[in-house]
This record gives structure tokens, sequence and C-alpha cells, in this order.
């Protein structure tokens, strides 16, 4: 029997073997497979009814991943392009999502701080900051990585954790650490 999981505030589905996501207002969807030597996905392109992209690659030996050739295919192919913008960040707004973030994978830790009217993520072992562009109320992207997303869910006027969308497809989600939320 195939189940679904609610994945993201777009109320897309995520299916055992199979995800969606949406990259710059496209619907796709993609193989959930994240440690298979390949990762295909398909692109249905709003642009051209009908016009699907599918990107197929074997990234065992490859310096490329899937996601990052699928963000060029997306360019070039279909013309879809990210819309960053950078929304300035004050320090009331800065404060709803300042803290530790821990997710499930290998204990992974980030620490998001604000700073020049500007959130930035670091990795708790001490990585360096990267700035967080704002794109509205809870959204934030990336400079290098200009399809990713991470998503801030917000309750009570706190944030207690965010998800990461790695070109439109959910990646995973750090919780907030319940200490950094008690100390609030």
């Amino acid at each position: 029997m195939i189940a679904a999981a609610s994945v993201g505030r777009a109320g897309l589905t995520r299916h055992p073997g199979v995800r969606s996501g949406v990259l710059a207002a496209t619907l796709l969807f993609g193989c959930d497979k994240r440690d298979a030597p390949y990762a295909p996905s398909v692109l249905p392109s709003g642009l051209v009814p009908g016009r699907l992209g599918d990107v197929l690659v074997n990234t065992r030996h490859a310096s490329l991943g899937a996601l990052e050739i699928e963000g060029d295919v997306a360019k070039a192919v279909l013309g879809l392009e990210p819309d960053l913008v950078d929304l300035p960040v004050d320090a009331a707004l800065g404060a709803v999502f300042e803290g530790t973030y821990s997710g499930d994978r290998e204990g992974t830790r980030y620490v998001v701080s604000h700073r020049d009217s500007s959130l930035w993520r670091e990795g708790a072992a001490g990585d360096a900051p990267m700035k967080l562009l704002r794109q509205d109320s809870v959204t934030f992207g990336r400079d290098d990585w200009p399809f990713d997303r991470l998503v801030f869910e917000v309750h009570g006027g706190q944030a207690g954790s965010f998800s990461v969308y790695y070109n439109g497809f959910f990646d995973g989600r750090y919780q907030r650490v319940a200490e950094e939320a008690a100390l609030r």
C-alpha cells in the first residue's frame, strides 16, 4: 500500500519513492532516493502545456549532482529563473528566528543569527556563516543556490523549526533546540 505524507506549506504530498515540490512556481516531481547513484526528476513546464523536462543522471562518480544539473536544465530548457529578493530583517523579526536548530540526519545543527539587517545561518561546528535572503515573512533563499529555500514554521511569535527545499524538493526539517526556545 502506498501512503502519502504532507510536505510543506503548499500541501504537496510525498509518496514512498516519489517526492514533489515547487520550483519557480512550477510543480515538479522526482525520485526520493537520496543515496541512489541516480536521481531522476520530472519538471512539468507551465510555460509550454504538456512539455516535460526529465533529468536522469548517474551521479555515482560525477562532480555535479542531479539537483545541480536539474537547476541548470530548469533555467536553460524551461526558461525558469529564480526570483530572489533580499528584503531587510529588522531586530524584532530577527529575534523570531534566532536560535539553534537540529536536524534528524547525523545530528546536524545550525545556528541562526541576526545582524546587518539580515539572517545568517552557520553550522554549529563553526562553518562559515551564510547570509539568508528574505523572500517573505517566513521564507529565505540563498545566493549560491538560488532555487533553494528555507521555510520557517512560526507559532506564538517564535520559529519552532525550518524546512529545507533544494531546487524546490523538500530535503529535511530542523527543529529548534528546546533549551534555546526556553531561553527566549
